[in-house]
């Protein structure tokens, strides 16, 4: 039995949102072709796990420096086991699907707080001896859903950058525009990477803020993620 969980950033109800929509036709299209699938969703807004705030911070300075799990506070050793079971979920399952928004040219800060988690040294990877992470979860597969009101693919912003560069405030212009980018797809990709999830897909729902591209755009993600959930 494959085990695949659906890791949610996103506040909001799916009919609200086009990267749930999108994810909904991925799942829905892999599940029908592999039934023999267990599925578990979650939503990051619900995740009941501390940050590294204060508590955990001193959790790991205590265990970094020899002390015993035992001889933590009690509140110490409930956040570690909030934080525990988190990593373990992540651990027990076979692929990945991950939903939501892209947020001033990232993603919802809910999805950070996860990846910080789950990406944790002697459990989901580990360094050797040149002191650079070995990932530990071989053989898993990712995929990351994402949709945005502007269009930041990298095909626009290349054709749309000589037409900036003629504006006639193209001096102020230039320094910010070259700044565009998605920021949060990269950082999802490298921390699967390093805990060893090489086998990654992202599928982004660009323009949805513009009326004229926005419904193109969700048919042809609609497409993708059924093409994609179908080889997968």
């Amino acid at each position: 039995m494959t085990k695949l969980l659906v890791i949610t950033a996103h506040p909001a109800p799916v009919e609200y949102s086009k990267s749930q929509r999108v994810a909904e036709k991925f799942v829905d299209t892999y599940v029908a072709q592999n039934p023999n699938t267990e599925v578990t969703k979650i939503n990051l807004y619900d995740l009941d796990a501390p940050d590294v705030d204060r508590v955990v911070y001193s959790a790991f300075g205590h265990l970094m420096n020899g002390g015993s799990f035992e001889t933590l506070t009690t509140e110490q050793q409930q956040a570690l086991g909030k934080r525990q079971e988190v990593i373990t979920q992540f651990m027990e399952h076979d692929r990945y699907v991950f939903v939501s928004p892209m947020w001033e040219f990232s993603f919802p800060a809910v999805l950070k707080k996860y990846l910080d988690i789950v990406c944790a040294a002697r459990q989901t990877f580990q360094y050797n001896e040149l002191g650079m992470p070995v990932g530990l979860l071989t053989g898993k597969k990712a995929i990351y859903i994402q949709a945005s009101g502007g269009n930041h693919t990298k095909d626009f912003i290349v054709n749309r950058r000589p037409l900036v560069a003629q504006h006639e405030n193209a001096t102020v212009l230039l320094p910010t525009f070259d700044t565009f980018g998605n920021y949060g797809e990269p950082i999802v990709r490298a921390t699967l990477a390093i805990m060893g999830v090489l086998d990654y897909q992202h599928i982004m729902v660009h323009s949805q803020s513009m009326p004229h591209a926005a419904e193109d755009s969700l048919n042809a993600s609609l497409q993708q993620a059924e093409q994609a959930a179908s080889q997968w």
